[in-house]
């Protein structure tokens, strides 16, 4: 499998083989019955070895387990002082899929003032949200984005993923940090 950001799957692969392929080739799958904690030891053990990998999850669900996954890889690693960020992009031309691209951060200071935050419901129009997010990206604020279950977690990924399409043309990026709140 070969999508437009340039990943590809190939079966078969060890983690290890993964964690030592080249960039462009370190891609987990997640599907809905993906446990997240494997997950995100497996995330771990690659980003451990250089760049972390992408992943590839289809459906609301799958999109959840990953963005849970991530969640958790982000607290193992931040034990080890390695931080990552998602970066959403579209799979196809349709936009009916993403790939979360992960990525090392040197960083996670971003943006002045005060954070605001940012809700998403099941009635949220990915379009608008990404809107909201790109204006407080361009402006230079802070935001987190609150979601609760799986169709609002992928309404999130979605819309970030847009929002880095309307960002592009401005040289600007965005990328989220799931974290878990309680």
């Amino acid at each position: 499998f070969k999508n437009h950001g340039g990943f590809s799957h190939l079966g078969g692969m060890s983690l290890q083989d993964i964690a030592t392929a080249p960039a462009e080739q370190r891609v987990l799958k997640v599907g809905v019955q993906s446990n997240p904690k494997k997950v995100a030891g497996s995330i771990s053990h690659v980003a451990r070895n250089g760049p972390p990998p992408a992943l590839l999850a289809l459906g609301n669900t799958a999109v959840n387990q990953a963005i849970k996954s991530v969640a958790i890889a982000v607290k193992y690693l931040q034990e080890e002082y390695i931080q990552i960020a998602c970066a959403p992009m579209y799979r196809d031309d349709k936009r009916s899929s993403v790939s979360l691209v992960l990525e090392l951060i040197s960083d996670m200071t971003v943006g002045t003032g005060q954070e605001f935050e940012l809700l998403t419901s099941t009635s949220t129009d990915p379009r608008v949200l990404a809107g909201a997010i790109a204006g407080k990206v361009r402006d230079g604020e802070r935001h987190s984005i609150t979601a609760i279950g799986a169709d609002c977690v992928s309404t999130m990924v979605y819309a970030v993923g847009v929002a880095r399409e309307y960002l592009a043309s401005d040289g600007l990026e965005c990328f989220c940090v799931p974290e878990f709140i309680h």
